[in-house]
């Protein structure tokens, strides 16, 4: 099963106790997931469309629970092996216009009267709210696996849901933000610690521990690279500064002599040739007397910089 999956699963393990809230999440649900027609003389079709069968049958438990309904569930078969299915919850049709009206679904002032957005009346509570996202979220919201990215969206019919679905997840300072996907509209989120806190919200206990978990070991790799990445950077710079100084040594050995520095950069300089690989402690430690990583870094400047010097004289 996908990640998506075992959040729903998760969600669905428990029923709402509160009508205010199971309408809430039914009205979540059918505003994402339903399908409305008008059939005349005011009367509708409505039925709710989802590929998990848990959820269908949770859609119908709460319906029954609450609504006093049982809307009749139609499996299809959706691939061509017949592997993947599909179920429709529909509605007994005499029963709709009162669903519509308890839900909050219907307007006066929209066309056909179905509603565009959310109404506030329903969302009213913040525990209204929280049933409302799972509703969304259980009819058309998805989660990547954690592994590969951090990603969290809800998929409206509308800009005007949409837009409230966003407004909802940002009084929770979500950082949600809509895209326009085909006909569709997408709500997302993308931070790793903004999906989590989503997901104590819908009541996604689980899913927070495995996403909790993937992101530290996350954590940890990242930081393993950044350390190896910081070493190896380290070690490049250091060969090449061991390389630079063996080279100015050289060429002060073959057109000065060694013989011609002071006893201290002489012995410097020996040890550097004779240790080409060797740190600066290391070399430090080769001396005579031993000195310290600042006092061998300040001779081997001293020699490069003769070099220098002798190589302008010489318009090298």
């Amino acid at each position: 099963m996908s990640f998506s999956t075992d959040v729903k699963q998760e969600i669905i393990h428990e029923i709402c106790e509160k009508p205010c809230c199971a309408f809430a999440e039914l009205n979540g649900m059918m505003m994402v997931a339903g399908s409305l027609s008008l059939r005349g003389m005011g009367r509708y079709g409505l039925s709710v469309n989802t590929e998990s069968a848990g959820v269908a049958r949770y859609i119908f438990t709460l319906s029954k629970k609450f609504l006093g309904v049982q809307p009749e569930i139609r499996a299809m078969k959706v691939s061509r092996l017949g592997m993947h299915s599909s179920y429709s919850l529909v509605y007994p049709e005499e029963k709709v216009g009162e669903i519509l009206e308890t839900l909050r679904l219907l307007d006066s002032r929209q066309a056909f009267g179905i509603r565009r957005g959310i109404s506030h009346k329903i969302v009213g509570r913040d525990c209204c709210r929280r049933a409302f996202l799972r509703g969304a979220f259980l009819g058309g919201g998805s989660l990547n696996n954690p592994e590969r990215g951090y990603h969290m969206e809800f998929v409206a019919q509308s800009q005007e849901q949409a837009e409230g679905i966003e407004k909802i997840l940002n009084k929770y300072e979500l950082g949600a933000k809509t895209v326009a996907r085909k006909a569709q509209f997408v709500v997302y989120l993308k931070e790793s610690e903004k999906i989590i806190t989503l997901l104590t919200l819908l009541g996604a206990h689980q899913a927070v521990c495995a996403l909790e978990n993937v992101r530290i070991i996350k954590d940890m790799r990242n930081s393993v690279n950044r350390l190896v990445n910081f070493e190896t950077a380290n070690v490049s710079k250091t060969a090449d500064a061991a390389a630079r100084q063996v080279e100015a040594i050289e060429y002060l050995r073959d057109h000065v002599g060694l013989e011609h520095l002071s006893a201290g950069l002489r012995q410097m300089a020996e040890v550097r040739l004779n240790h080409k690989e060797a740190t600066l402690a290391e070399l430090g430690e080769l001396m005579d007397p031993p000195m310290g990583k600042s006092g061998v870094n300040n001779r081997l400047r001293r020699l490069e910089a003769m070099a220098l010097q002798r190589r302008g004289d010489e318009g090298q």
